[in-house]
C-alpha cells in the first residue's frame, strides 16, 4: 500500500493535488504501530487495521481533503473487509493473494516464492 501511495506522486497533480511527503520512516512507523496494536489486543478487525494505518500512521500527511479521500479509497482496496478470507486476490493472475495456509511457516514459504 505504501508503494502504491508513493507511485501516485510520480504523476504530479494527476496523482495528488498536494503531493504528500512520504518516506521510509512513514513505512517503518506504520509497521511499528501495527506491531504494537497486534501485540496489545487479542482480537482485531480489518477496520481496526485500517484505522491504525489510515488515521494514526498516514492521515497527517495529507493537506488536501480530496487527497485524503483518495488515500482512504486506496487503503480500503488494500485492506478490504474480505482480507481475512482465504483466497482474496490482489492481482488478476492470482499470484498476489491471501494464501490458503494455516501455519506461519507456510506464509513464509509463500512470501519466499513470490516473483
Amino acid at each position: 500500500m505504501h508503494a502504491a501511495v508513493l507511485e501516485r506522486s510520480a504523476y504530479g497533480a494527476s496523482g495528488w493535488n498536494s503531493p504528500p511527503n512520504f518516506n521510509a520512516f512513514d513505512l517503518t512507523f506504520c509497521m511499528l504501530q501495527l506491531q504494537n496494536v497486534i501485540q496489545s489486543f487479542e482480537y482485531l478487525t480489518v477496520k481496526d487495521v485500517r484505522k491504525v494505518v489510515g488515521d494514526f500512521a498516514y492521515n497527517g500527511k495529507f493537506a488536501d481533503v480530496h487527497d485524503l479521500e483518495t488515500f482512504k479509497a486506496i487503503l480500503v482496496s488494500f485492506f478490504p473487509d474480505s482480507l481475512v478470507s482465504h483466497g482474496l486476490e490482489y492481482t488478476e493472475d492470482g499470484i498476489y493473494c491471501v494464501p490458503k495456509v494455516t501455519h506461519l511457516s507456510e506464509f513464509g514459504d509463500y512470501i519466499v516464492g513470490l516473483p
